[in-house]
């Protein structure tokens, strides 16, 4: 008998002993998931909140965002290489190098390729998108758009760069707004440059643009990472312009020209920006489009259709 209680003493303590240390360790689980959870709680994460906050499902509308967002961007880096030319140029400063315009542009392309090209493709100029509307890559609604939105970018990417630049313009006492300062934003003709001459820069430029894009995107003739096709881009865009800047300034890009002019009309420059130089705007919209036909339309013949 004294062994059997002796036993049965033994096993109730071991049980007691095992439910204790389970209520032991069921405590420590639970201490750690609350610990877990309050930390989780405290953790803010930005992305997922706007994301909940803004949910955009429709593609077009990133899209939409996208270009004139990049646009805003390669305007705003390129358009401030001109203000700090033109205000290096009346100060007479070591910084006035025709070079930096350039540089400013072509590596303003680049940082908006890296930014949303991802998104959009980071078209930037309606010339590019219409090449790609030209080969059945985008619809003729999708080119409008995007039209609309690299636009509505280099507007805004004008009026960053007239903020930020505000102060140097004022020094310009009452030739603020003539049309010297207007060139910060848009392009204008050479003063020898006759008509004929204007469009045949814009036509050309623009064709050697969208011929070289379209031989860097084609797999078929390039195989050409996206990073590596974005710095090419960069550099095509700088050397266009160390080539065919004189005659008016190589726009070579509807968008990037008339967005930054509507700016300046609504901005004091007033209705000169349109007049000046016999009327010169119509150029730098309809000589980029007529190249992006010629360009495209070579680059098709000649190339991609022997590859």
């Amino acid at each position: 008998m004294e062994i059997s209680e002796s036993n049965d003493n033994h096993q109730l303590n071991t049980l007691e002993n095992k439910n204790s240390q389970i209520l032991i360790e069921d405590n420590l689980l639970k201490s750690v998931d609350m610990s877990d959870v309050v930390k989780t709680k405290q953790n803010f994460n930005l992305q997922e909140s706007l994301k909940k906050a803004i949910n955009i499902t429709n593609p077009l509308v990133k899209e939409f965002m996208a270009e004139s967002f990049g646009t805003m961007i390669f305007i705003f880096i390129g358009c401030s290489g001109v203000a700090q030319f033109k205000l290096n140029n009346k100060q007479d400063s070591n910084l006035n190098n025709l070079l930096s315009v350039n540089i400013g542009f072509g590596f303003g392309v680049l940082m908006a390729i890296l930014l949303v090209g991802t998104i959009s493709g980071a078209h930037l100029n309606p010339a590019v998108s219409f090449s790609l509307s030209l080969t059945g890559k985008m619809t003729w609604r999708k080119f409008f758009i995007y039209s609309l939105a690299q636009t509505l970018g280099a507007f805004l990417g004008a009026t960053l760069v007239f903020l930020v630049y505000l102060d140097g313009l004022k020094s310009f006492g009452e030739e603020m707004y003539s049309l010297n300062t207007a060139g910060i934003f848009a392009t204008y003709p050479n003063e020898v440059l006759g008509v004929f001459g204007g469009f045949l820069d814009q036509v050309l430029g623009t064709a050697v643009l969208i011929m070289v894009i379209l031989a860097i995107s084609d797999k078929k003739n390039n195989d050409i990472s996206k990073e590596i096709s974005a710095i090419l881009i960069a550099f095509l865009v700088i050397v266009i312009g160390c080539s065919l800047g004189f005659n008016c300034g190589y726009a070579i890009n509807p968008a990037r020209d008339f967005g930054p002019r509507l700016f300046t009309f609504f901005a004091g420059w007033g209705s000169q920006v349109f007049e000046a130089g016999n009327g010169f705007f119509w150029i730098p919209i309809i000589g980029p489009l007529v190249g992006s036909f010629i360009g495209t339309l070579f680059y098709l013949i000649i190339v991609s259709n022997n590859l």
